[in-house]
């Protein structure tokens, strides 16, 4: 399959870039519209990037394919390309340039509807693609969907190389001292420490029981993978409120049950079943392959 990925990589946009790194990871004939710099392994200033870099950043050891305008305008008029992935549809108050619509007068005009993806990454529950009238020419994917009528449910993922890192290593802590957690039992809120080194990160979620995350201004979060990842179990309030479009690949019930244990520090009767059963189900459903198996 021959893919046109449509993003000007100006800055990282973690649905664009889960997308992108599965299209990659999955050995797909990906043709980018722009270089990729900071998913490539080459970046050399991962640390600068939003989190750090972790988890999805700078990875990739891949030879983008990167072809002119002309090039690109004559292969969409040709239908060279199977699929057109729109990275990111929508602006962002911090990022002004991060959308990106490229060609799409061309691709309106050459291209059926069913072979154009439209990715909307926002926190908001702005449905953008819609109010753009984008989806009259393509399908849109958005991450805090509240409608099905106006779009597919989609969320973030992780690269199965940042699974399990460490295995069944000794578990020290019921939340660790040194990651963000919540106030329990009207207890104070301690002081989080900011990792520069992402293996004393993972380390620290590997060695707790419980890692707390919580609903920013979405629900999805990369946080909540990361925890999963390496054997630790999310203490997710509020998550019985979260939508059933949103999230939906996420094992919910499963972690409002244990919620009931972790809120009060206490530990599940079947943690030890429930933590082998979520890794195993992380690196089935919840890597950037697998989004990209569903996605395809």
């Amino acid at each position: 399959m021959k893919i046109l990925f449509v993003y000007n990589f100006s800055n990282p946009e973690y649905l664009a870039d889960c997308v992108y790194h599965g299209l990659i990871d999955s050995g797909l004939e990906v043709y980018e519209t722009s270089h990729p710099n900071y998913m490539m392994a080459s970046y050399p200033n991962p640390q600068e990037l939003y989190g750090n870099g972790f988890t999805i950043f700078a990875r990739l050891s891949h030879q983008p394919r990167l072809e002119t305008s002309e090039e690109i305008i004559d292969k969409i008029k040709s239908k060279f390309y199977d699929l057109i992935i729109y990275g990111c549809i929508y602006t962002h108050h911090w990022y002004h340039d991060r959308q990106c619509l490229d060609y799409l007068e061309y691709v309106k005009e050459y291209y059926p509807k069913n072979k154009v993806y439209f990715l909307d990454g926002s926190d908001d529950v702005k449905n953008f693609g819609h109010d753009y009238g984008l989806n009259e020419y393509g399908v849109i994917w958005k991450r805090e969907l509240t409608d099905l009528y106006f779009g597919n449910p989609i969320s973030y993922a992780i690269p199965e190389s940042q699974i399990d890192l460490f295995g069944k290593i000794k578990k020290e802590y019921i939340f660790s001292p040194n990651l963000k957690r919540p106030m329990i039992n009207g207890g104070s809120n301690p002081v989080s420490y900011t990792f520069d080194n992402e293996k004393l990160y993972y380390m620290e979620y590997a060695k707790s029981y419980y890692g707390y995350t919580c609903k920013k201004m979405g629900w999805d979060c990369m946080r909540h993978y990361e925890i999963l990842a390496n054997r630790c179990i999310p203490f997710f309030p509020d998550l019985e409120n979260c939508p059933s479009t949103v999230l939906s690949n996420f094992p919910k019930s499963i972690i409002i049950e244990i919620n009931k244990y972790s809120s009060y520090e206490e530990m599940h009767l079947y943690y030890e079943f429930f933590i082998n059963y979520l890794i195993d189900y992380t690196k089935k459903h919840l890597t950037t392959k697998k989004l990209i198996n569903r996605f395809l």
